[in-house]
């Protein structure tokens, strides 16, 4: 396993671990790619709606991994982990994960993580102008 793939996922289980009690319930679709512009305008998507509506500062981007800071304990404001990852055949994945403070995680996370996870899908599929906050 490649370095960014593992730290890829270390950093999805650090930021989704105290966000069980509000699973995504809204179904959305899978994000994937071709590899080359169809890719490429999808990454850039998905960082311009990290940009646009994640309440934290971006502490990686690089061409596979997007990760906000936080989340802080006594914040409800949403964290990001965002993760593209080859599937083979030039074809790639990309999620989202995402999780709140525990002060959150007790009145709710603002927005909700299914909430989050289908206005992100639903932009960087390229569906609607989504980005805009809310």
């Amino acid at each position: 396993m490649r370095l960014p793939v593992i730290l890829s996922l270390v950093a999805t289980a650090s930021a989704v671990s105290c966000a069980a009690p509000q699973q995504a319930t809204i179904p959305t679709p899978p994000i994937t790619c071709r590899a080359g512009s169809e890719c490429n305008e999808k990454w850039s998507r998905a960082n311009g709606w990290i940009a646009q509506h994640s309440g934290y500062k971006v502490q990686i981007a690089s061409d596979s991994l997007i990760r906000t800071m936080g989340p802080f304990s006594d914040d409800p404001t949403m964290a990001f982990v965002v993760t593209k990852i080859a599937q083979g055949n030039d074809i790639y994945l990309i999620s989202i994960n995402g999780g709140c403070g525990p002060y959150g995680l007790i009145l709710g996370c603002i927005p909700s993580i299914p909430e989050s996870v289908a206005s992100f899908t639903t932009f960087v599929n390229g569906v609607s102008d989504a980005a805009k906050p809310n």
